[in-house]
């Protein structure tokens, strides 16, 4: 009879130009109930890596989180691929656990688990307000996830793929979608998501494996912080990015389809929004009025059984709104969202 032990288990973690958590991340994977049969970290500088008598560690340079994905990938011998991004922690029985899971249901193809919110020292966040979506649009119940009930249920959990760190996936998915995993530049979670739901079946399971560490990011803005925004200018850029991308290679599924359209309507909104601005990106995700037009249209066509009646209403004034921008100077409209946000342009024009 089968044992957990057949199982083989790799944990990849993707560290760049932040080491100080990376020792927690690192003794929160030795400690496991169940050890890990390896652990490779990708790094740009391997020389701040501790512990490398008990890690593989790979240079990487690449910026893009899909290369370096599949460049650990490559190094890894494992059936079950875990991920954990270089500030969060796994909880002591996540390996244990998870294991158990594939071992006994053949059919699912990846598991995500629910998190614990920990603040940048480490300590339990009690204050609920800080990641109250997190909670809301999660099930806090064990739920089998495929294409036949996933429409209906992402509608009221948009945060099901939330967290790389919680996710925990098949070998044969990164391999038969080896691809689309070397293209993304910025979504490991989303595209995790996809492509397991392309293969099979995804279990959310309600145990908080993860423990999650608030405000060690940059996915949020601060009032006031400009060199924060313009950061995030260009991390929103490549999230588009990876939504065009992924939208290209599953348009051919209906179903797929409309999840990724209604994560690129929007991203892509803010994007062409704030173009004007995002000059300074390395990276940049192009797009036209007219192409933005269709995006809207079509995720108001195909998708908007994701949509809560808010968001259909907001889609139906954007639709107005972009189709006033050719009688308002784009930079106009930017300037505008701006403001609104705390931000003066000016600083924008001069730096």
């Amino acid at each position: 009879m089968s044992t957990v032990s057949e199982l083989k288990t790799s944990v990849i973690i993707n560290v760049y130009k932040r080491y100080q958590y990376l020792p927690f991340a690192l003794e929160s994977v030795f400690t496991q109930s169940v050890k890990p049969n390896e652990v490779i970290v990708i790094a740009d500088d391997p020389d701040k890596v501790p512990y490398r008598d008990k890690v593989y560690v790979i240079e990487s340079k690449d910026e893009k989180y899909g290369t370096k994905i599949i460049e650990g990938f490559r190094a890894s011998t494992g059936d079950l691929i875990f991920f954990l991004e270089d500030d969060d922690l796994f909880h002591k029985d996540k390996v244990k656990i998870v294991k158990e899971i594939f071992q006994s249901k053949k059919d699912v193809v990846a598991v995500h688990n629910l998190q614990e919110y920990i603040d940048t020292e480490g300590n339990v966040v009690m204050d609920h307000n800080r990641f109250s979506q997190y909670i809301t649009w999660q099930p806090t119940t064990n739920i089998i996830l495929n294409k036949q009930n996933i429409l209906k249920i992402y509608k009221q959990y948009p945060l099901l793929h939330h967290n790389v760190s919680s996710m925990t996936i098949r070998r044969d998915v990164i391999e038969n979608n080896r691809q689309i995993f070397n293209r993304i530049e910025l979504s490991p979670d989303f595209v995790c998501f996809i492509t397991a739901l392309r293969e099979g079946q995804l279990l959310h399971i309600a145990d908080k494996l993860t423990l999650y560490r608030l405000g060690a990011g940059n996915s949020q803005f601060s009032k006031g912080n400009y060199k924060q925004i313009k950061s995030l200018f260009c991390i929103w850029n490549r999230f588009a990015l990876d939504l065009s991308i992924l939208y290209e290679y599953v348009k051919g599924d209906p179903v797929l389809r409309k999840l990724v359209l209604s994560q690129l309507a929007i991203h892509s909104y803010t994007v062409w929004i704030i173009s004007p601005y995002s000059t300074h990106c390395k990276t940049t995700y192009e797009i036209s009025t007219s192409d933005m037009l269709k995006i809207i249209w079509s995720s108001l066509y195909e998708a908007r059984a994701l949509m809560r009646r808010r968001r259909t209403i907001k889609y139906l004034i954007l639709l107005g709104f972009i189709s006033m921008s050719p009688l308002v100077k784009r930079k106009r409209i930017a300037n505008w969202w701006l403001k609104r946000r705390g931000f003066d342009p000016k600083f924008f024009e001069t730096n």
